[in-house]
């Protein structure tokens, strides 16, 4: 499977992209699945997870959507996958994944070694967390210093742990830009399985959207549309 393991949607603040027509751009990009981790939130993931079986009886390839979560921390971003639930924010990060695995979900930590940005996990707290997490995103296509995804790659090497890749993408063009080629899954128990296997694909996006985003966050809430809560 070809995968994009970090998009969002317009229920994240600082993306106004439509559901339907991620699904649209996911398919042109060749994926077979798409995690959507909006910020704080899964209401969009959900909605999307449930509406995409009817929406592939055209005889098209069906896309699998993952409901996965970007968790604000009290000490920098994780990733949840396979969530039932959604995960507070503000939570410490030990808590973060404890609410992860209660739910049988699967922990990575996006963009760790990131030095532009805000969000990344503390080191202290991602060295402390470390023996719990699944998976560490090697490959962001947002990330500005190529040696911040190898880093991250480097890092999770000799903690023994497996990476994926994920766009990141807030605007349509970028979705599948990074992704992660493994083993078909369709569960969290099957993409443990499948995770050592993993492949990074894919390059850098455009410097350029991040103004797309910064300008965004700047906008009222409603001019992302009603159909789910913001988380950030």
């Amino acid at each position: 499977m070809i995968v994009d393991f970090h998009v969002h949607t317009r229920g994240s603040r600082d993306s106004g992209m439509d559901p339907t027509r991620i699904i649209e751009f996911a398919k042109r990009a060749g994926l077979d699945a798409i995690a959507v981790c909006d910020h704080n939130s899964i209401a969009v993931a959900q909605e999307l997870a449930v509406r995409i079986p009817e929406a592939t009886g055209d005889g098209v390839p069906g896309l699998l959507v993952i409901v996965g979560e970007e968790i604000r921390t009290a000490e920098g971003e994780i990733i949840g996958y396979f969530l039932r639930e959604a995960i507070p924010k503000g939570l410490t990060p030990e808590e973060t994944v404890d609410r992860i695995v209660e739910q049988g979900g699967v922990v990575s930590v996006p963009h760790p070694f990131d030095r532009f940005r805000r969000s990344p996990l503390a080191r202290e707290a991602l060295e402390r967390i470390a023996p719990r997490l699944h998976a560490v995103e090697g490959l962001n296509a947002r990330n500005l210093a190529h040696a911040d995804d190898a880093a991250a790659r480097d890092w999770a090497s000799s903690h023994g742990l497996s990476c994926l890749a994920g766009s990141d993408a807030h605007t349509y063009r970028e979705i599948g830009r990074a992704r992660t080629e493994l083993p078909a899954f369709d569960s969290a128990a099957t993409l443990l399985g499948a995770l050592p296997h993993a492949r990074l694909i894919g390059s850098h996006s455009n410097p350029a959207v991040h103004l797309v985003t910064a300008v965004r966050k700047r906008l009222p809430n409603s001019a992302n549309g009603s159909m789910t809560r913001r988380g950030e």
